[in-house]
């Protein structure tokens, strides 16, 4: 299972991020969603700095 892997989605409010077929295929895969506001003052975990 991908999420027992250490792998998490960071998701923000793109709409590809929450179409009916982009989560099914998470959960299927078991990849746990790391929700990050879009609009956020805080930094991106994923963004070099």
């Amino acid at each position: 299972e991908v999420g027992e892997a250490g792998i998490c989605f960071q998701q923000d409010s793109a709409p590809l991020h929450h179409s009916k077929s982009t989560l099914k295929w998470l959960a299927d895969h078991h990849i746990p969603l790391f929700p990050h506001p879009p609009s956020s003052h805080d930094l991106s975990p994923i963004e070099p700095v």
